[in-house]
C-alpha cells in the first residue's frame, strides 16, 4: 500500500494519486472507507466477495442513483438478498447433527408439575428449592 498526505490506498500506486486532485483522493478515500465498514459489518457475514456479488451491489446503487457509502451499501445487500439476487455463505449450524447410526436420545422423563410450582436449575440441573415467602 502507498500513502500520500496521509491518504492510505489499496487500489492505486503512488503515482496514480499524485495525478488526482485533493478533492478526488478525498472522494476515493470515501469510497475505500465505506466499502472496507461494508464488509467487516456483521449484518453483511454471510457475504462473498466475489465479482458477480460486487457487479450486483454497484448496478442496484446505478439503479436506484445511489452514491457509494456505507448506509447505501448496507440498503442494497438487504435488497439483493431479499430478492436472491447475491451469492451467499451458507448458514452454519451451531449444533452438529446427530449421526444417521444412532438415534436422538429420548428426553428424560419428568414428573408433570402443578401450575404455580417454582422450579429453578444450576448448571442444567434442577435444584430444591422451597416456595417462595413472605419478606415481612
Amino acid at each position: 500500500m502507498e500513502q500520500i498526505e496521509n491518504f492510505t490506498s489499496e487500489n492505486f500506486t503512488s503515482e496514480e494519486l499524485e495525478n488526482f486532485t485533493p478533492e478526488q483522493r478525498a472522494e476515493i478515500a470515501a469510497i475505500e472507507k465505506a466499502v472496507n465498514d461494508f464488509l467487516a459489518d456483521r449484518r453483511t457475514i454471510r457475504y462473498v466477495q466475489s465479482e458477480g456479488n460486487k457487479d450486483a451491489l454497484y448496478n442496484f446503487l446505478e439503479a436506484h442513483n445511489l452514491t457509494l457509502t456505507h448506509q447505501n451499501l448496507l440498503y442494497a445487500y438487504a435488497s439483493l438478498c431479499a430478492k436472491g439476487g447475491l451469492e451467499l455463505l451458507p448458514i452454519q449450524s451451531s449444533v452438529p447433527p446427530v449421526p444417521p447410526s444412532q438415534p436422538h436420545p429420548d428426553p428424560e422423563p419428568s414428573a408433570p408439575r402443578s401450575r404455580g410450582e417454582f422450579v429453578a436449575f444450576r448448571n442444567g440441573q434442577p435444584i430444591h428449592v422451597h416456595g417462595p415467602r413472605n419478606l415481612q
